[in-house]
């Protein structure tokens, strides 16, 4: 949902690609958001062939319920914490992911 909300009308293909998941996963994925009231499928303008991805009012209303929840939960988690420990702590946290990573790729 939120990849919909940041990339606006994007296909199934393409949704795969920048979530890098499997065609058949995506399917999976989208045929539940779909049942469930989240998203709907269009027709390309452009290109009749291709389906779309669009967020209904439901799926809308639930990134900014979740974007509601996500900021009330950062005031409760740094309350105290001056922004200057927030952006070390964030590069910290960057450090140790890339740490990860590199390990990983070893």
């Amino acid at each position: 949902l939120f990849q919909l909300h940041r990339d606006g009308r994007i296909s199934q293909k393409e949704l795969a690609q920048k979530l890098n998941v499997s065609a058949p996963s995506i399917t999976s994925m989208i045929q539940k958001m779909e049942k469930s009231g989240y998203i709907v499928r269009n027709v390309d303008e452009k290109d009749q062939r291709m389906m779309r991805l669009d967020l209904t009012e439901k799926g809308q209303a639930c990134i900014e319920h979740v974007k509601a929840i996500t900021e009330k939960m950062d005031e409760i988690a740094f309350t105290g914490i001056s922004p200057e420990e927030k952006m070390l702590l964030r590069r910290i946290l960057f450090q140790i992911c890339e740490n990860v990573e590199k390990e990983r790729n070893r």
